[in-house]
């Protein structure tokens, strides 16, 4: 008896695929994308996930041959509704996440403060995170934080009320 195969074979089969190369790549970023020199750094923010709460939490680190200070540039203007999120736009935009990454300066993007709220995609009907800490000073950084529950100086929901 010979099998049959149907549309939603090949479909199922293309969402696997997807799944499995998407599940890679994010297995990439998280393991091999820091020395343990910078896994081991401490930032501010750090101690507000407890031990033993559940979380989602990215740290990444990223060799860059540039001037940190042109390259904080780049970074400090990132989000959906400024210069993107330096990432695969062309598969955010397929998600229908109208992201497009710039790739040169903006002097009206560099203001990033703590209390700026950080837009994922798709701003205003998104999801997002607020900036906690700024450093414009080497080294320089940001963070940011989404949880109300534990954020200790943005206790309000975000712009959707999420």
């Amino acid at each position: 008896m010979a099998t049959q195969i149907t549309g939603w074979s090949i479909f199922w089969l293309v969402v696997a695929i997807c799944f499995i190369i998407l599940s890679s790549m994010w297995i990439y970023g998280m393991a091999y994308k820091q020395t343990r020199a910078e896994k081991a750094m401490v930032f501010p923010g750090d101690d507000w996930i407890k031990p033993g709460e559940k979380h989602l939490r990215y740290d990444a680190g990223v060799t860059i041959d540039a001037p940190a200070e042109r390259v904080w540039a780049l970074v400090k203007q990132s989000g959906q509704s400024k210069a993107g999120w330096y990432s695969f736009d062309w598969l955010e935009r397929l998600f229908t996440f109208d992201i497009h990454n710039h790739y040169d300066i903006h002097p009206e993007w560099q203001d990033l403060k703590p209390g700026d709220y950080q837009w994922f995609h798709q701003a205003p009907l998104s999801i997002g995170e607020w900036v906690t800490w700024v450093s414009d000073e080497p080294p320089y950084g940001w963070a940011s934080h989404s949880d109300t529950r534990t954020d200790p100086g943005y206790k309000n929901p975000g712009p959707n009320q999420e």
